[in-house]
């Protein structure tokens, strides 16, 4: 039989418990020794986490060697042969990876195998431009680092390890930005040109990653791709004028949100999208409940109009929105808790998708309307703040508790330096200080009597 998962913590609590159960005969010794059989040993437990240290202490070193080992070549690049150099350059790239190859077929040590080869993909990184030099070749940087990240894709299809996927979802990511208008699209709109590449190689990797990620409930798949996505997504919005990216970062948040939420999602493939999510739509809401942000964005030089690029991302954005409420309110709404958070949801949308729509129109009332939208979004900060606190304490989770709580506390800090920073002055501050200090005081004491309490 497959041995479980568990961390020392609840093995630890296991124990305990199964001990307390055998001294009150509610179970057999045998019965306590076959439930402790299902899970994996306590030292194999210790021994990973170990093993995991070291693996990452491991990666870091190898990181660190590539980079000592590029300045050493570069210091004496100019007076060695371009023969030498092309037997120097691919003769380490060979004999690194060949440590790999060794250490996993012939040793079986798969994660000192890892560090050789990811070792090896990063001086492979540097051979693309170092060959360059020795043939004299002017290429852009994103040719080297598209080569790079075809050099790393099959480490990653064949080894599966987190590493080389977030080595090739990094390289990917920092390629398609070279395709921003702030690198090189001007500010004459987004040329359709500058898109195209970055939509034929982007999609094609990390789609597929996250439909992986999901086939085989892989979270950290989940983790790696949808970023990238999201890097191809909004590269329409990063235009002169800048305003639609905050709001439809905003509204995408939200749609992750959304499909958290999915039924048949079971609850680790949930956390990433949460995290996101939670990640997009309150780092969003933060700027825009300043009202000099709406007053700025509303001003009386007028909107740029959106580019075709942009329309298209907003209408695909918003129609996602569209379709994961619908599907929530046909498919969810039994439980209370579910019914408020399904609110707060669509309210989220509603206001990104308005402010949003404000980049294609001049608004005729722009004091107040500057006025309403920095309230509303305050009041969805807030609201995201309690929702988070809530599923904290509805589901005897820290992380979520403790990320509204500390987001609760930002938001108050922000509002107070917003509004009352210059009439209040240090003593305001003090005082503010101190609420918060006073408000962390009842949260970690109304935890501790929570979870003293469950576990009674």
């Amino acid at each position: 039989m497959e041995e479980r998962e568990i961390t020392l913590e609840q093995r630890s609590w296991l124990e305990r418990e199964i001990a307390e159960w055998r001294r009150r005969g509610v179970v057999t010794d045998e019965t306590a020794t076959r439930i402790l059989e299902l899970y994996v040993p306590a030292a194999t437990v210790a021994e990973r986490k170990g093993a995991t240290l070291v693996y990452a202490l491991m990666t870091i070193a190898a990181l660190l060697t590539g980079v000592a080992l590029l300045l050493l070549i570069g210091f004496n690049w100019a007076a060695i042969p371009n023969p030498v150099k092309l037997i120097l350059l691919f003769a380490i790239l060979g004999g690194v990876q060949g440590i790999g190859w060794h250490l996993r077929y012939r040793k079986n040590e798969p994660r000192l195998a890892d560090v050789a080869f990811f070792l090896g993909c990063f001086i492979y990184g540097t051979n693309v431009w170092l060959v360059q030099q020795v043939f004299h070749v002017s290429a852009p940087a994103t040719v080297g680092l598209l080569w790079w990240a075809a050099g790393v894709l099959p480490f990653v299809l064949i080894l599966d390890r987190p590493v080389f996927h977030a080595l090739l979802v990094g390289l990917l990511g920092l390629w398609s930005l070279y395709f921003a208008p702030f690198f090189g699209g001007g500010s004459g709109g987004f040329p359709w040109q500058h898109w195209l590449p970055p939509l034929i190689v982007l999609l094609p990797v990390a789609l597929p990653g996250i439909w992986v990620g999901h086939r085989n409930e892989r979270p950290d798949l989940i983790r790696f791709y949808v970023p990238l996505v999201v890097c191809w997504s909004v590269l329409p919005l990063w235009e002169s004028d800048g305003w639609t990216l905050p709001p439809v970062l905003g509204l995408l948040g939200t749609v992750f949100l959304m499909v958290a939420e999915w039924p048949s999602l079971t609850e680790p493939m949930r956390t990433p999208y949460r995290r996101y999510g939670g990640l997009l739509a309150g780092g969003v809401l933060l700027p825009l409940g300043y009202y000099g942000w709406h007053t700025a964005f509303s001003g009386t030089g007028g909107l740029r109009t959106g580019s075709p690029g942009t329309g298209m991302v907003i209408l695909a954005v918003a129609a996602s929105a569209v379709f994961l409420l619908v599907h929530e309110f046909r498919n969810g709404n039994r439980a209370r808790w579910f019914r408020q958070d399904f609110l707060l949801r669509c309210s989220l949308a509603i206001l990104f998708a308005a402010q949003t729509g404000l980049a294609f129109r001049q608004p005729p009332h722009a004091t107040e309307l500057a006025l309403l939208l920095s309230l509303l979004s305050n009041a969805a900060t807030l609201g995201l703040a309690v929702s988070l606190i809530r599923r904290g304490l509805l589901h005897d989770r820290g992380t979520p508790f403790g990320f509204g709580t500390a987001y609760l506390l930002l938001w108050i800090c922000l509002r107070y330096f917003d509004l009352f920073g210059e009439v209040g002055g240090m003593l305001g501050a003090g005082l503010l200080f101190a609420l918060c200090a006073g408000i962390l005081f009842g949260v970690a004491f109304h935890w501790r009597n929570r979870k003293g309490v469950h576990h009674a």
